[in-house]
């Protein structure tokens, strides 16, 4: 197993991912015809199925392009094919918004590549953010919409069905941090274990729940994806303290510039200063 490179909006929207073997096999058959190769990150994401909980109990299975556009806006997504066909060029276009004003390329070289921006009348400009933090800071930047996701909130949902089967999505107090870090040693697991009772576990990933919050540790041999929640900011700085000394989260845990409430940023700032 190795460790999504898309694990960040995996967390935040509580998904469980398994490959699109139809698209496995298209990029597959694409890569022997041309020589090319997408970039990890970029193949990830249009070769995968996301599986969201319901509160009723079932289960929401989607391609995860399909669940970018459920809380997409009136932006526009280009298919698998379209990017496919843009691929050997310097930047590749794959996302617009609804007026083609602004258009998103990726560098077509790494495995989590760059992002360039062109502005009709403004040019170009560089996103920080790599594909897989543009991704993640895009999730964010809709997760509390009252239209998102789309299939179960927008004009044409079905309001009172929705009212009894949305998607289970609990982190929209925005008290949440993340880290990308070094392999998880099991003296780590032990010490959680000895702190906040035995996990549970699904896959890769335990679940340290509490009372009013949860650590969550997604990790294989090249390194681990940590998730941590509180209910409340007294929460979330206890839990955060708990692990401070592991690994270097001291040093990789974040927020996202993209939520509305700066109460995890400045909780994690005054605790680094």
């Amino acid at each position: 197993m190795t460790l999504s490179r898309l694990q960040d909006s995996l967390d935040l929207m509580c998904a469980t991912a398994a490959p699109d073997a139809a698209a496995v096999a298209a990029v597959d058959a694409w890569s022997r015809r041309t020589g090319l190769a997408l970039p990890a990150a970029v193949r990830e994401f249009y070769t995968t199925d996301v599986s969201l909980e319901l509160s009723d109990g079932g289960t929401w299975t989607l391609p995860f392009t399909d669940l970018w556009r459920e809380f997409s806006g009136d932006a526009t997504l280009w298919t698998l094919d379209e990017v496919l066909a843009g691929m050997g060029e310097e930047k590749v276009c794959f996302e617009a918004d609804v007026m083609r004003m602004h258009h998103v390329y990726f560098q077509p070289a790494g495995d989590d590549p760059v992002l360039h921006h062109h502005t009709r009348g403004e040019g170009w400009s560089v996103e920080e953010e790599p594909f897989s933090g543009w991704l993640f800071d895009w999730f964010v930047s809709y997760y509390n919409d009252s239209g998102s996701p789309a299939s179960f909130w927008g004009p044409d949902a079905d309001h009172d069905a929705s009212e009894e089967r949305q998607p289970v999505l609990p982190f929209g107090n925005e008290l949440w941090l993340r880290a990308r870090d070094l392999p998880v040693p099991d003296a780590v697991g032990q010490e959680l274990t000895r702190r906040h009772g035995e996990p549970t576990s699904a896959g890769a990933t335990r679940y340290w729940g509490m009372p009013d919050g949860l650590i969550q540790v997604t990790g294989d041999a090249g390194g681990s994806a940590w998730w941590l929640h509180g209910d409340d900011p007294a929460a979330l700085q206890r839990i955060a303290e708990s692990v401070w000394s592991f690994g270097d989260l001291a040093r990789t845990l974040r927020s996202s510039t993209m939520c509305h409430d700066e109460t995890a940023r400045k909780l994690l700032a005054t605790m680094r200063a």
